[in-house]
């Protein structure tokens, strides 16, 4: 009777985490990331919340394949999970989104973590918009919460898909303006 009880137990435990959490990169899933955040609004407590939407990555998947999309998903999770605190929740929202709970306090401290996450995915070669809110200042409930930081989302989606490498303009170098500005 032990060794089925055991057994029994084990397989629970198992089906819990595979309902909580996503099962390509291991994070979060949606559903648990949402009582994740009703949670911490219910706290009364600041903190962050940080969406991000991968750059491109229908591209990636129509010209490389799916195996390769998987692949970056799982590089990003990976990624993202080494650069937040401990006790920052991560989870996949949808197919290339992601969705941070932060305890980093305030806007300016946020909006410096979406800084550092975007600079250490640049490193890898990767690219992922953020947007953020942070409670209670954009919102006292998840719905609102989760508004102001797609609204920044998108915003800053827009502004990448407006500089295209045509239009970002290169500034001369110091060199290059001291040998325009000498007499010929």
């Amino acid at each position: 009777m032990g060794w089925f009880a055991h057994s029994n137990r084990k397989l629970a435990d198992e089906l819990r985490v595979a309902e909580e959490h996503d099962g390509l990169t291991g994070l979060l899933n949606t559903r648990s990331f949402d009582a994740v955040l009703g949670a911490r609004v219910e706290l009364g407590l600041p903190f962050g919340l940080i969406l991000g939407d991968m750059d491109n990555f229908r591209a990636i998947n129509d010209q490389e394949g799916h195996a390769v999309g998987n692949n970056l998903l799982r590089r990003v999770a990976a990624l993202l999970q080494r650069k937040l605190e401990p006790g920052d929740q991560l989870a996949r929202v949808g197919g290339d989104e992601f969705a941070v709970v932060t305890s980093t306090p305030g806007t300016d401290a946020v909006r410096a973590l979406c800084g550092r996450l975007t600079a250490a995915l640049a490193e890898e070669g990767l690219s992922i918009s953020f947007g953020w809110a942070v409670c209670p200042r954009d919102g006292d409930s998840p719905l609102l919460l989760f508004r102001a930081a797609d609204e920044r989302l998108v915003a800053q989606k827009l502004i990448r898909s407006r500089l295209s490498s045509a239009e970002v303009v290169s500034l001369p170098s110091r060199a290059e303006r001291l040998m325009r500005s000498r007499p010929a």
